[in-house]
């Protein structure tokens, strides 16, 4: 257990598990550059997926999934989730009005990549968000692209 250094906002235990300077000021900075009051650091996508799916559904519970997917996304969706009881439902490409007719009362996020994986394709954000918020349903993005130095074509 150490204390907080000064610059720190008072004195406080922290232990790298469950808290860290560093992933604290990163957080902030992140949330900052997006626009956003927080965020969430993770040690991998897999991970940071995860935790925003297991958040979000149950047992009982599905999301709604485009079928172009990272291989590692689409294990973790199919098998993964499956024994914890949430089901995946695979739309066949991103075709909103495909996504929004797999919505039903027990969708709890729709799910898709900013630039699909491995065909590249971008979906139709605003008209996919559209749908699924509509139902009452959030959607999760990945913005992991699948080259560096692509993400900053989404503030344009």
């Amino acid at each position: 257990m150490s204390e907080q250094s000064e610059g720190m906002a008072g004195p406080r235990p922290w232990w790298t598990d469950s808290f860290s300077p560093t992933v604290d000021v990163f957080e902030k900075r992140i949330a900052a550059l997006e626009g956003g009051v927080a965020a969430v650091a993770a040690s991998s996508g897999q991970a940071a997926q995860f935790m925003a799916i297991a958040t979000l559904a149950h047992a009982g519970d599905n999301i709604v999934s485009t079928s172009n997917l990272y291989g590692g996304t689409y294990n973790q969706f199919k098998v993964l989730f499956s024994r914890f009881g949430i089901t995946t439902k695979f739309v066949n490409g991103d075709s909103p009005e495909d996504i929004a007719a797999a919505i039903d009362d027990k969708t709890k996020a729709v799910y898709i990549e900013s630039i699909g994986n491995p065909r590249y394709n971008v979906p139709e954000f605003e008209a996919i968000a559209k749908v699924a918020h509509d139902a009452g349903v959030p959607v999760v993005v990945c913005g992991l692209p699948p080259g560096e130095g692509i993400s900053a074509a989404d503030n344009l």
